[in-house]
């Protein structure tokens, strides 16, 4: 075992020099020419059911279920494979776990090639994997060895934490692959800048969004996050295919198991409808071994695949968006934005919410002369852990992240204890530095086993200085000691309704951050809180961009068309211009004020472009939420692809207006889960849609 581990190590070290000779690395040519199609472990198996039977399983379906004939080829391990530490005390590559893999995990990779199949692995660009195992930031060189040395053909890169910046890490693990020789497919997370990364080396596919969750919401709300992403999804341009990933199919699961109901087949039909014709990658994410006949006639369809397979690689766009025919203005919809009026200015109006201090848990730089970083003793015997500088105790029933101080009181929750795993613990809770690099501590709800070697738990006390210290190999020497930080202010957002004088609450789903809502505010529905940026992260809702569904604005020729389309809008939360003027508007004092044109940032395509013209200042406002939608894109051979596409609860008509998208006015359509030749239409095309449900269409010009 010794032995192999220096040759692994060796060859690194050979494929480094390469790399270096080499420069900017571009991604492997040839590879991803179409969006990649295949499974991933995750949805159904998580970390405890992933095995290498689990694995060859897989791959005895995707043969035998026909799976293979019509495109899916590569069967991807998640998280959860690899232990907690490396080979050779923590410089050489990781392990794989030999209870999962009792066999070998080369000898599982070899088993999935004997079927025709391809093989991937997942790896995390942070210290650690989001489940916690060894991850692959500063041995990006020695991973991808070990992963050409397996054969491995796809190499999904997750973001749980940072390394470098996101670019440099992915592009990092980019240059280690090239060096290898091996076309290996690489899939990024954590939303590197699109427009760089879409041309440049740094992988074939990236995430979008949110997990995705088997439900409706969570999957609609995945297709507006990517629906103006499409200038960049692409084919192969010298460097591999480029494609936007709006995560598994979740098609057998949950709202999408077609088996269960005429309205979860729609649903179904839908998801993976849209999954196709956006160009998105096509991982399934169920177990093949509970697949009903209805689930498995959608994934093979062969007409819909070739859409998604379609040589041109070019990604359909929402031409219409219109409301459903039982649809009325209501004031319970999602927020959007608009070109400000009078009465929007005077509609939306925010509320300091709480109060400000330094109560929150974070790492900071070391200094002893700080006394924000100054703990009452700290040992065995349970006692208060109290802050210097607030004056504060640690609290256990504060959980969550960050972790704060309050009043010292005298509680259990308030009594705290190191113990001899080095857990700064209370009532079984424990201090846990959040992804393991920071920078703001949780109180988790439960401690890790101890020796398991999950460091982001561990702490050691310094009497002298009164300091405690991570532990955590995730961080840098010197900033790593438990300290206070101010808790940005939060501010609560909501809309008065002019006719009736009633406020109407802005909410959001975490997981599913397209669905935000305004409903009536009420001691059972607060207004929603909405944290602001502080000095290096966001907090809370902030994470992410609460999104602005597309609303119709006219006419916009950047579309590349001359009908009504959609343009996108988000209020970013993460831009310091609305931050600071919303701050200033209230100026700390807790007064509701009006927001004016001016006091939103808006950024245009959810791709960190924010408008600036003068002549474009909009304001947000809540509005019916437009349910009927037309997407189209084209494919080879002058023919399009067309989904007429339906988010509301009845049946409904949709209509497409062919000069939207096309310069042709007569097309032979074909209706793909119908299986109906639809006749010759000349200028437009009317279908009745169901609830939930999508007309998949083949336009041929006539």
């Amino acid at each position: 075992k010794g032995s192999c581990n220096s040759v692994v190590n060796m060859a690194a070290s050979v494929l480094v020099a390469i790399a270096a000779l080499l420069g900017s690395a571009a991604a492997t040519a040839g590879v991803a020419g179409t969006p990649p199609m295949g499974w991933n472990s995750w949805n159904t198996f998580g970390c405890a059911g992933l095995n290498e039977a689990v694995v060859r399983a897989t791959a005895d379906l995707f043969v035998s279920l026909g799976l293979k004939d019509v495109g899916y080829e590569y069967v991807n391990m998640d998280d959860c494979w690899m232990l907690l530490q490396r080979q050779d005390q923590g410089a050489g590559p990781q392990i794989p776990n030999p209870d999962k893999f009792p066999q070998g995990l080369p000898a599982t990779i070899d088993y999935v090639h004997s079927k025709g199949l391809k093989f991937g692995l997942y790896t995390a660009r942070s210290f650690r994997t989001c489940a916690g195992y060894a991850a692959s930031c500063q041995h990006e060189a020695v991973d991808a060895a070990q992963y050409a040395n397996w054969t491995v053909d796809y190499l999904k890169d997750d973001s749980c934490g940072s390394c470098r910046d996101v670019l440099t890490d992915y592009k990092t693990m980019q240059s280690g692959i090239t060096a290898t020789g091996r076309p290996i497919l690489l899939s990024v997370e954590g939303q590197p800048d699109v427009t760089v990364a879409s041309t440049g080396p740094y992988g074939n596919a990236r995430r979008v969004g949110h997990d995705i969750q088997a439900n409706w919401q969570s999957m609609t709300s995945l297709i507006d996050m990517a629906s103006g992403l499409w200038p960049y999804a692409h084919n192969d341009t010298g460097h591999g295919g480029w494609w936007n990933d709006l995560d598994m199919l979740e098609l057998g699961n949950g709202d999408f198991n077609a088996d269960s109901s005429v309205r979860q087949l729609h649903m179904a039909q839908s998801h993976f409808s849209m999954w196709c014709i956006m160009k998105a990658v096509m991982l399934l994410g169920n177990d093949l071994t509970k697949m009903g006949p209805q689930t498995l006639a959608i994934v093979s369809n062969k007409l819909a695949i070739s859409i998604s397979q379609d040589p041109l690689g070019i990604q359909a766009r929402r031409y219409s968006t219109v409301p459903a025919a039982n649809q009325t203005y209501s004031y319970s919809a999602q927020p959007i934005v608009a070109k400000c009026s009078g009465s929007q200015t005077q509609n939306i109006k925010a509320r300091l919410q709480g109060a400000v201090g330094r109560v929150n848990l974070a790492i900071v730089s070391c200094n002893a002369s700080d006394p924000y970083q100054s703990w009452q003793s700290l040992g065995a015997t349970p006692a208060p852990l109290k802050n210097a500088g607030n004056g504060q105790c640690v609290d256990a029933s504060i959980q969550g992240n960050p972790g704060q101080t309050a009043v010292c009181n005298g509680a259990a929750s308030q009594q705290w204890t190191l113990n001899a795993a080095q857990h700064v613990s209370s009532q079984g809770h424990c201090l846990d530095v959040f992804a393991y690099s920071g920078p703001s501590v949780q109180i988790d709800g439960s401690c890790k086993a101890p020796g398991d070697l999950d460091d982001n738990e561990q702490f050691k006390y310094d009497p002298t200085t009164g300091q405690i210290i991570s532990l955590s190999h995730a961080l840098t020497t010197g900033h790593n000691c438990l300290g206070v930080v101010e808790q940005p202010p939060l501010y609560q957002l909501y809309v008065t309704d002019e006719k009736s004088g009633v406020d109407y609450c802005m909410s959001c789903n975490y997981y599913a951050p397209g669905s935000c809502e305004a409903t009536p505010c009420s001691p059972t529905h607060p207004i929603s809180a909405i944290g602001i940026v502080g000095n290096t992260s966001a907090q809370g809702i902030s994470q992410f961009n609460l999104m602005a569904r597309e609303y119709p604005l006219g006419y916009n020729n950047d579309f590349g068309g001359s009908g009504p389309v959609p343009h996108s809008r988000y209020i970013d939360l993460s831009n310091w211009p609305w931050m600071i003027n919303l701050r200033a508007a209230l100026n700390g004092t807790g007064s509701t004020v009006s927001l004016k044109p001016g006091a939103f940032v808006i950024d245009d395509d959810n791709i960190g472009h924010v408008s600036s013209a003068p002549s474009e200042d909009f304001c947000l406002d809540i509005a019916a939420n437009n349910q009927l939608e037309v997407w189209a894109g084209p494919l080879a051979g002058g023919r399009w692809a067309v989904a007429l596409f339906n988010r509301s609860p009845s049946d409904d008509n949709i209509t497409a207006t062919f000069n939207w998208f096309s310069s042709g006015s007569t097309f032979s359509i074909y209706d793909i889960w119908a299986a109906t030749d639809k006749g010759s239409f000349s200028g437009s095309y009317t279908g009745l849609v169901p609830a939930f449900g999508v007309q998949l269409l083949i336009l041929t010009p006539a």
